[in-house]
């Protein structure tokens, strides 16, 4: 059987964090199965930065895709490379890629996609939680423009694009993604994996991806792995809100991701219960229309399906909850923001008494150290005296 590397390339917002939290914490069982993933998970983002061009974006970045190729190539069994990040990739850039696999391993190209009524609110929310907005030039980084951008823009804009060139159509038309990467590749070689309808537990879009992958599904712990939460509409436009007044004041690739991104949307807004962002009317029949003709591309490719494609169409299930242009009362985003106050306050507190008890549990051994090594001294020069010589006294020795 042939060596094979497994490009996992996108798309964003698909459960991508998800399976990839799931491979990355039991790389070890991947490795026993055959499957190695090189490097580390953020040598696959760099090097898909890489393979982009984006080098300005730090110095680690060129070679970042050779070394991971080097290895790949050094491993005797099946390889696999994931990041929702090459999706963007031109179809130069990706022909490169595959070229550098290619010489001596079956390249199989792998795209997770979901319909594009949940894929679309998704992607405006990331944006808010990136602090960044809708470009219109998909050759420019989803990081180049940043903003408070409200949806019923980002929505307009989208609808407004004839042509599909901005950033979001580059990561999201996933037929567009599958023909630049697995456009030379067998038809049997390229494959997209459907997320399931929602509320199908996670799991399910685990199974497909490792049935692909030959993996035994079961053997990975799937119950606490990462996800990147969707968040209520009321803790949008509370996020939204929050950055408009914030500005530049966080840098966007430190700080910002860390405390904003990382903390207060993805721990402290995550775990709100609010209102479920909905495409509806026009918007929810324009995201069915666009699904359909994708659907209808990938039947024409003939590229391997894991699921259905069926699941890539928008059902009328998909079109209730909160209309995403409606902006939601303040008396709601208040509620959010004091509840956000709250979680806040009551973590440091406890961080707080945490890093007492550590200071008084080490004030404790320190002066048990010091007791100690105080006992060891007194014992030391006891010894010491006990072999001094003893002064003669005088008629001792006749």
């Amino acid at each position: 059987m042939p060596q094979r590397v497994f490009l996992h390339v996108g798309s964003p917002k698909t459960g991508t964090s998800f399976l990839q939290h799931v491979l990355w914490s039991g790389r070890h069982l991947a490795l026993e199965q055959g499957l190695l993933l090189p490097g580390d998970a953020l040598g696959h983002y760099l090097a898909c930065l890489d393979v982009r061009g984006e080098h300005a974006a730090g110095a680690r970045i060129p070679g970042a895709w050779r070394a991971l190729v080097d290895e790949a190539m050094n491993w005797g069994g099946d390889v696999l490379i994931s990041h929702e990040l090459f999706a963007p990739a031109s179809q130069e850039q990706a022909r490169r890629a595959i070229a550098d696999l290619g010489a001596r391993r079956e390249v199989h190209v792998i795209v997770t996609a979901r319909d594009l009524a949940r894929q679309i609110p998704a992607h405006w929310q990331e944006n808010v939680k990136g602090m960044v907005r809708q470009v219109d030039d998909h050759r420019a980084t989803s990081t180049d423009t940043r903003t408070d951008q409200p949806f019923s823009e980002f929505m307009d804009g989208l609808r407004a694009d004839r042509s599909g060139t901005n950033w979001f159509w580059s990561v999201q038309d996933f037929a567009g993604v599958l023909d630049r990467w697995g456009g030379g590749l067998p038809r049997e070689h390229v494959h997209v994996v459907t997320l399931p309808p929602r509320g199908t537990p996670p799991a399910v879009l685990w199974e497909r991806f490792a049935g692909l992958l030959e993996l035994d599904p079961s053997s990975f712990d799937t119950r606490s792995a990462r996800k990147n939460d969707s968040l209520g509409a009321e803790q949008v436009e509370l996020l939204r809100r929050m950055n408009a007044v914030l500005g530049d004041r966080l840098a966007h690739h430190g700080p910002y991701s860390r405390m904003v991104k990382g903390y207060f949307a993805n721990q402290v807004l995550a775990g709100q219960q609010g209102s479920r962002l909905a495409l509806t009317g026009a918007d929810h029949a324009f995201a069915v229309r666009k699904s359909e003709a994708m659907v209808k591309r990938l039947r024409t490719a003939g590229v391997d399906v894991v699921g259905d494609l069926a699941e890539l169409v928008p059902s009328a299930e998909d079109a209730g909850g909160t209309p995403a242009r409606d902006r939601p009362e303040d008396g709601r985003v208040l509620d959010s923001s004091v509840d956000a106050l709250i979680t806040i306050l009551d973590r440091v507190h406890h961080e707080n008494q945490q890093h007492r008890d550590t200071v008084a549990d080490l004030r404790r051994e320190l002066r048990r150290a010091r007791r100690s090594k105080a006992a060891l001294g007194a014992g030391a020069r006891t010894r010491r005296r006990g072999r001094w010589p003893v002064p003669l006294r005088r008629g001792m020795l006749t």
